[in-house]
């Protein structure tokens, strides 16, 4: 109260000395005598109202006791148009109001105006020069109140230790700012909260009302500031009438027919000398697929920092609204498109171990069901021992998967099998276990198999073969019940003369193994580089040797065994049909046991000079056509010729013995 009495006593005196007219709280003007009056006494005289001319105390008590045994806020007149009831300043006895007659602080000023303290500093404005500091400054509480608290940006929460209770001695702050009504206290030793009231730590209360709420549930946060918050409802950053849960609206000015209105920009700053800071921001426009209106069609691209600068961004991400997505494509064309980078990897897909036997693939689906279980075909690898990868792809029903086709770390090819022990190897139980289709409407443009070699280890190079190598094989290989042996059958193709710019030659050789046996394939027949054909070994090429070359178009030769040419009956050789282009063809006869050759338009017998003994009675054979039989009977006797020789039938008859030879006709 001595400012308010040291305040009142200036406006008391200013009046009295000024000669300014005083009033009561009633408006009356109060009359006061000259100081001189009862100087002694330090009294002075005051008329008015209050019945006459009387001696007053001294100004203290004048304050306290005008007006009765009351007290009298005893304020000046500032204007004519002002009274003690309608005055600016007003003092209830314990606190000073200016603009109110409430007041609730020791001074409390209403200026009327919302926003406006009615406090003004001629000589410390904007313009006056900042006092750093990093202690405390004046804030304001909810009810206008001036309070200290920390600047702002430094400790708002401060730890202490030794004791779980900060109202125990001996208890130490980090930072040492105890008793501070402004901060949060946390135990180091338990992670409590605690705030000082004034008087003494308590435990800090959390708000009782906020607009977020505890995840997962409606309950308000201001009951759980240690839980996860949320805000019910929908948020707009830039937008008034939020659409979603989370609504990010960029400024009108930057958008347009674009993808580069940044909508969320996240960043970290830059580490001086170590990095510069690095940066992520989503960028929201329109495409145009050059069918429909650009407007209507949402494009968004994730872009990041990738050079030494924390301005330059790329795009490394693309969505469309039609669902294409592109990975460095901003114009993808597919669900997905991945643009890789030449001598590098465009898609990966890696799992976390590499044990032997896992697996993981890239499965394809039908409808929208995108399960494991839907797969109807894959792609994936398979780890071997010590880790090397094996690619396999897979075919079948809905959660029914076969690999067809196997791909080993040694490169080599199955199909149908996941151990393939060649280069290419097809296991099937299909009637066409592999078939060579080609289609084409012009002469000489064959489905090829083609079997090559080049000298050398690798099969990439060109080494010029030697002569008489082989350069490819057929084998026809036979299951023994343990496994498939690597001889047996065989069409192998072999070099004649060095290969060179000018000499393609070559032949072919067909070999077999003989029954009974497991030795290597033997040489049964060569066809060589002239069309010459020889049948026949000479000697057994059981070293691999080849045969010796064909004498002839046919060289057929053998030690134990012959030539056989076509065998049917009289009737099916006559039935057969004679031109002059089957000129030549020979058969033979099973029935007169002869050969016969087409002469052109005719059958000739092939049985001229040869000679058969007769030494009793005889009848001619239609095998004996064109034979000489020769008699060497000492007596008579007779050969009959029958009525079933054929026409043109010839035989010559010689007589060795000395018996009389007589030929007669048979019966018929």
């Amino acid at each position: 109260m001595k400012l308010l009495y040291s305040i009142i006593f200036l406006f008391f005196f200013h009046s009295v000395f000024a000669q300014n007219p005083t009033v009561n709280r009633n408006g009356q003007e109060i009359s006061v005598n000259s100081p001189a009056t009862n100087t002694a006494q330090g009294q002075v005289k005051l008329a008015g109202d209050l019945g006459g001319t009387a001696d007053l105390p001294t100004v203290p008590a004048l304050i306290n006791k005008v007006e009765g045994s009351g007290t009298l806020n005893y304020i000046p007149k500032f204007t004519a148009g002002k009274t003690l009831g309608n005055s600016l300043l007003f003092d209830n006895g314990t606190n000073v109001g200016v603009g109110t007659n409430s007041p609730a602080n020791k001074l409390e000023i209403n200026q009327g105006t919302a926003g406006n303290s009615g406090l003004r500093f001629t000589n410390l404005n904007s313009s006056s020069s900042a006092t750093t500091s990093s202690s405390k400054v004046l804030g304001l509480n909810s009810t206008g109140d001036v309070i200290l608290t920390n600047v702002p940006g430094t400790q708002n929460i401060i730890d202490f230790d030794i004791n779980a209770n900060p109202n125990t001695a001996g208890t130490t702050f980090s930072p040492n700012t105890p008793n501070d009504q402004s901060v949060v206290y946390q135990s180091i030793i338990d992670n409590s909260l605690w705030t000082y009231n004034g008087s003494a730590y308590v435990t800090y209360t959390t708000p009782s009302s906020t607009a977020w709420f505890t995840a997962g549930t409606t309950n308000d946060a201001g009951s759980s500031k240690t839980s996860n918050i949320y805000r019910s409802g929908n948020v707009g950053i830039g937008a008034s009438s939020p659409l979603a849960r989370l609504h990010l609206q960029g400024i009108q000015a930057t958008l347009g027919a674009n993808a580069n209105a940044t909508m969320l920009r996240m960043s970290r700053p830059t580490w001086a000398g170590f990095k510069f800071g690095s940066a992520a921001q989503f960028n929201l426009g329109t495409y145009d697929d050059g069918v429909n209106p650009v407007h209507s069609k949402s494009r968004l691209d994730l872009a990041l920092t990738n050079i030494n600068d924390e301005t330059t961004f790329s795009n490394v991400m693309t969505w469309l609204g039609s669902g294409n997505v592109g990975i460095k494509n901003t114009t993808p064309s597919a669900p997905l498109v991945v643009q890789g980078v030449t001598g590098t990897g465009a898609l990966k897909l890696i799992a976390p171990s590499v044990a032997t036997g896992d697996n993981w693939w890239m499965g394809f689906g039908h409808g929208t069901t995108s399960t494991d279980g839907n797969d109807r075909a894959r792609i994936g690898v398979d780890i071997a021992a010590g880790g090397a990868g094996r690619l396999f792809f897979t075919t079948g029903a809905s959660g029914s998967q076969t690999r067809a086709m196997f791909i080993d770390d040694a490169q080599r090819v199955g199909i149908g099998t996941s151990t393939p022990t060649a280069q290419l190897e097809v296991a099937t139980t299909n009637t066409a276990g592999a078939l060579i289709r080609r289609g084409g409407n012009l002469n000489f443009t064959p489905a090829n198999l083609i079997l090559q070699k080049t000298s050398g280890a690798d099969a990439a190079t060109h080494g010029a073969v030697v002569s008489g190598d082989f350069v490819g094989r057929i084998l026809f290989s036979a299951s023994n019940g343990v496994s498939y042996p690597t001889n047996g059958t065989d069409i192998v193709g072999y070099t004649t003369g060095n290969q060179s710019g000018t000499n393609n030659g070559g032949g072919i050789l067909f070999r077999t193994v003989p029954l009974n046996t497991t030795a290597q394939s033997i040489e049964r027949m060569k066809i060589d580089h002239n069309g010459n054909v020889g049948i026949g070994v000479i000697p057994p090429s059981s070293t691999g040797t080849l045969i010796g070359t064909p004498a002839a178009i046919l060289d057929i030769k053998s030690d134990n065994s012959g030539v056989l040419v076509p065998r049917m009956t009289t009737t099916q050789r006559t039935a057969i049909t004679l031109t002059t282009a089957l000129k030549g063809m020979l058969v033979f006869d099973s029935d007169v046991n002869m050969f016969y050759y087409n002469v052109g338009t005719s059958w000739s017998p092939i049985n001229v000079g040869t000679i058969k003994t007769i030494s009793a009675a005889y009848t001619l054979l239609p095998e004996d056509n064109g034979r000489v039989l020769d008699v060497t009977s000492a007596t008579a006797l007779t050969i009959t010729v029958p009525n079933t020789l054929p026409v043109g039938f010839q035989v010559s008859i010689t007589q060795a013995g000395a018996g009389q030879v007589t030929i007669t006709g048979g019966g018929g």
